[in-house]
């Protein structure tokens, strides 16, 4: 914390003064004037925490969370009793889909609590913290302390209706929804966050009139665009949207998430009108873009992957917890490889529930050590049968808490490919589904699929992106090769879409349910879908996807390089 400075009565009058015109003008959001600005206070007060707040604000706005945090952090140090800055710091801890940083978060928002007890954006960022942590239970409990007529901005009210929708109650959500539109009918992003929750439930033709509402009043609205651009048939190069996507990608001062957007909405127009070199020139423009704005190094991921073979042998993976439940089903594989719709399938059985992308087992795991550090995978491999069965018990609680009760619980947390050999200690007769798909497919729908959080960030380069699949290809060999037999069930994508019926059955055998013929019909089940497979898995079983890989294949010579064209996992069986 900087050393404050005794100043004259002058001075004082002065930096005041100076601290009030900075505040009008960051409100203005004039940040290049507020940044002056705060250059002179500084000169007179260095640390000022009003302008350590305001720093962390104009970075957010472009897009450096890193800034963000760093600034917001030092502002609530040089003045802890400002319930503001703690907010602004929960923020951008949630905002880095963490689920340590989510903790973080849920850390400054009780303090904001203490300081200001019922502040609306206090109790509401807890909410979401508590959603991210899988805490539902408690997250409902700090919704019911939110009083919509308390909330004195629209921002506040779809941040309420966001939250019911993460609760999974989407009536409640589309209902304030309503009331936010009723009040503030020109506000935007409130008709953006309303088409995302209809698209949840399935509700295209709604989603699609709301798209085009927020269209109407912000006509360059870039991610209504892009979602727009997923979601409509598309068959002419001649179509509106195309001018409209081009006729907002020529404004002035575009900002390069903008830029982004528009260039993914671009590409999936493109690709719609079967115009494959240019939709992968704007696919490559906007990883381009988010690659720049990153800070991914390749070799520590790998590194980390690899590392995990030689911690957990089959000796390790033989030293379980002893726990006997059998609820929960793990899916994973890569993202894009068919997750969602093995997870659609299995929860439209009626003795299974799932929980989504829940995260619940690291986070679980990750409370478990009791030092400031991240744990190592040598403490992991050294563990005791009882800590696995704290481990194990901690997360079947709050499996069973975070959702309906069910016989089978599926968990599709994808990252989860680095911790199969410690779900297995924590949880031996828990099941595990592994999602293969053809390795060219599978990275060139990632590259494609506009994924959002860092530990994506593989994706963004297509050399990153196969290094990157042929080391997760070897840890799966690894798992196969040390977990005992019948643990994990191993499901081909390209099998499922040519004998749905037939795969299906394996499956349920595996988890141990019994036929149901609701499980063909899994685009009728109303389970939410948060993933970008929202609208595949509204739709029956079909097989368009496979070898898609084909119509891009002189643009992906970088992955071929590396993959090769076959693939590899229907090879070796």
């Amino acid at each position: 914390m900087a050393k404050k400075i005794r100043l004259s009565n002058n001075k004082k009058r002065k930096l005041r003064q100076l601290v009030d015109q900075a505040t009008q003008i960051y409100m203005a959001r004039q940040f290049d004037v507020c940044e002056q600005l705060c250059r002179q206070i500084e000169a007179l007060q260095p640390g000022h925490a009003d302008v350590l707040n305001m720093r962390g604000g104009i970075c957010l706005n472009r897009q450096d969370g890193t800034g963000a945090t760093d600034y917001f952090q030092k502002a609530v140090e040089a003045a802890p009793g400002r319930y503001e800055f703690r907010l602004n710091l929960g923020r951008v801890y949630l905002d880095a889909l963490d689920i340590d940083r989510s903790s973080e978060a849920y850390a400054q928002y009780e303090h904001a609590l203490e300081l200001k007890p019922d502040e609306p954006l206090a109790l509401l960022g807890a909410c979401r913290a508590l959603i991210a942590l899988r805490r539902n239970r408690e997250a409902e409990e700090m919704l019911d302390r939110v009083k919509i007529q308390k909330l004195a901005d629209p921002g506040s009210c779809m941040g309420l209706a966001m939250a019911y929708r993460d609760l999974g109650r989407v009536d409640a959500a589309l209902e304030v929804f309503g009331r936010l539109l009723s009040r503030y009918p020109e506000y935007a992003p409130g008709h953006f966050e309303k088409a995302q929750t209809l698209l949840q439930i399935g509700d295209r033709e709604a989603a699609q009139l709301a798209l085009k509402q927020v269209l109407s009043i912000d006509p360059e609205f870039s991610p209504a665009l892009a979602e727009l651009a997923d979601i409509s048939a598309i068959n002419s190069p001649d179509d509106t949207l195309i001018a409209d996507i081009e006729q907002a990608m020529a404004a002035e001062n575009l900002a390069w998430d903008e830029a982004a957007d528009l260039h993914v909405a671009m590409a999936r127009c493109m690709q719609k009108i079967g115009d494959y070199d240019a939709a992968f020139e704007h696919f490559k423009s906007t990883n381009d873009l988010r690659a720049a704005h990153r800070a991914y190094d390749l070799d520590a991921d790998l590194a980390h992957l690899d590392a995990l073979t030689q911690h957990f042998s089959a000796e390790i993976c033989g030293h379980t917890s002893g726990i006997e439940d059998d609820t929960p089903v793990f899916v994973v594989g890569m993202p894009r490889c068919g997750s969602t719709l093995t997870e659609q399938i299995m929860v439209s059985h009626p003795d299974a529930d799932g929980r989504g992308e829940s995260g619940l087992f690291h986070q679980v795991l990750a409370e478990h050590s009791h030092s400031d550090a991240p744990m190592r995978l040598e403490d992991m491999a050294g563990f005791s049968s009882a800590q696995w069965a704290d481990i194990g018990g901690e997360y079947l609680r709050r499996l069973r808490e975070s959702g309906l009760p069910a016989k089978r619980i599926v968990d599709k947390s994808l990252g989860n490919i680095r911790l199969i050999g410690a779900i297995h200690c924590a949880l031996p007769h828990a099941r595990i589904v592994h999602v293969r798909r053809h390795p060219l497919d599978n990275c060139l729908s990632i590259f494609t699929s506009y994924i959002l959080g860092s530990a994506h960030d593989y994706g963004l380069k297509l050399g990153s992106l196969g290094y990157y699949y042929r080391t997760y290809r070897r840890l799966m060999l690894h798992w196969r090769d040390v977990l005992p037999a019948g643990v994990m069930h191993e499901l081909d994508y390209e099998r499922l879409v040519a004998d749905q019926e037939g795969e299906t059955r394996k499956l349920l055998d595996f988890i141990g349910l019994p036929w149901d013929a609701r499980c063909l019909r899994f685009y009728e089940t109303e389970q939410r879908v948060q993933t970008a497979s929202i609208m595949q898995v509204r739709r029956a079983v079909n097989t368009q996807s496979v070898e898609r890989w084909r119509r891009y294949e002189k643009h992906i010579q970088p992955l071929i390089k590396i993959l090769g064209n076959e693939n590899p996992w229907l090879a070796e069986d």
